[in-house]
């Protein structure tokens, strides 16, 4: 298609489109791309939001690794001849959340012991922690 350049009133003029016609084709393109941008950056912020509340509903609101924080109950134990501390410790702390000298000192402090030395029928108040996701699995 041949298009010619003239002077319309000292102005330069291509008769093949108006400048007017030139105006609503640019306005169309920018409405577009503003279409287009918005758009895109609501795809996006969907897209956060869901990972957001994905990562909040699957983790259980515990970022720390563990599954789910335990539940901590109490049970008694009459001292038998023979048991220690530490044995005791041994054979009823939950190693997922104490250490044998952790539990020792909880044990301690809660049945009021200031030293090492316990007694043949001694009643003994023990902490017991359950881990909660493993009872809620068997329920």
């Amino acid at each position: 298609m041949n298009s010619t350049i003239y002077f319309n009133n000292g102005r330069l003029r291509n008769n093949n489109t108006s400048s007017a016609h030139n105006n609503k084709r640019f306005k169309s393109k920018q409405k577009a791309r503003n279409q287009l941008l918005t758009s895109g950056i609501l795809f996006f912020a969907g897209l956060i939001l869901i990972i957001i509340i994905s990562g909040t509903i699957f983790s259980n609101g515990n970022v720390s690794g563990s599954s789910a924080e335990p539940i901590k109950t109490y049970k008694s134990l009459v001292v038998e001849r023979g048991d220690t501390l530490w044995d005791i410790a041994k054979s009823n702390a939950n190693l997922d959340y104490y250490t044998i000298e952790s539990y020792i000192k909880e044990v301690k402090s809660i049945n009021g012991i200031k030293g090492y030395n316990i007694f043949p029928c001694d009643k003994l108040i023990l902490p017991v922690l359950k881990n909660t996701e493993y009872y809620s699995i068997i329920r």
